[in-house]
């Protein structure tokens, strides 16, 4: 059985197609980690020391319930753990390069314009500082002064003068700076989830088993999903990859179910 993601410590960011196969586009994005984030599901994020997401009795017991072989789940235990580890690139958050591109060149504009009015407003300040003379306390303290003052409102007017011109020429290149986190954190999906529910379709087609769900009208306009694999799905997160446990909706498996199933075999 092949992983969908692998696990990978971060690194410094680096543009290119983007690694996963199941997010397979063709814009390029990079994919830093972000604190802050407010996670959907309370995975359980596991270290270098920790193969296995499940326990052997968990292992067991799920073998026997979904008439699976232990070497099957014994697998998926692995699997998982490498999706949940805590340097997977499933924590990372998506940027898109045109999107980092476009707030980067945002972020250059607003710089130009700030050190526009910083220089506007030394250049005034020389304008006040030329009429001013020590001829009264000439050879005194305050004369030396009030010298080494218009010198230094020189120097650095130069040295803003010189800052406002680097920012315009680099203003005019192409997509010269990005900006490196989410433009929307409220819009990150939830990748764990995504690869927990891939690693699962994966063990369960490897079995034999149909990658499926029932539909059962309830009543309402909406209808109750359910089915093994459901079932199976549900069991697993909420054994021991969720802390504290949790289930996950049979609505938001089979969305990740459909998702599974339009991959082409290449990517799995």
């Amino acid at each position: 059985m092949r992983r969908l993601l692998k696990p990978m410590n971060y690194l410094p960011p680096v543009f290119g197609p983007e690694p996963e196969a199941e997010f397979k586009t063709k814009k390029q994005a990079i994919y830093p980690a972000i604190t802050g984030l407010d996670v959907q599901n309370p995975w359980r994020l596991l270290r270098d020391s920790e193969v296995d997401a499940l326990t052997p009795g968990q292992i067991s017991e799920l073998a026997e319930r979904f008439d699976l072989t232990l070497d099957l789940v014994r697998d998926l235990s692995r699997e998982l753990a490498a999706t949940l580890h805590e340097g997977s690139l499933l924590g990372a958050v998506e940027v898109e390069k045109e999107k980092a591109a476009e707030r980067g060149s945002k972020g250059l504009l607003e710089a130009l314009e700030r050190s526009k009015k910083v220089s506007d407003q030394l250049n005034k300040c020389g304008n006040a500082l030329q009429p001013l003379g020590g001829e009264f306390t000439y050879g005194a303290q305050p004369a030396s002064d009030l010298l080494e003052v218009k010198e230094s409102q020189q120097v650095i007017q130069r040295l803003v003068n010189a800052l406002v011109d680097d920012l315009s020429k680099l203003s005019s290149q192409d997509q010269p700076a990005f900006v490196f986190d989410a433009t929307d954190l409220r819009k990150v999906s939830d990748r764990r989830r995504i690869g927990v529910v891939y690693d699962c379709c994966l063990t369960w087609r490897a079995a034999g088993k149909p990658v499926t769900y029932t539909t059962t009208p309830d009543g309402s306009k909406r209808s109750t999903r359910g089915g093994p694999l459901i079932e199976f799905v549900q069991t697993i997160v909420a054994l021991n990859v969720t802390s504290p446990n949790f289930i996950l909706s049979a609505d938001t498996i089979q969305k990740d179910i459909e998702a599974f199933k339009k991959l082409p075999s290449d990517a799995e």
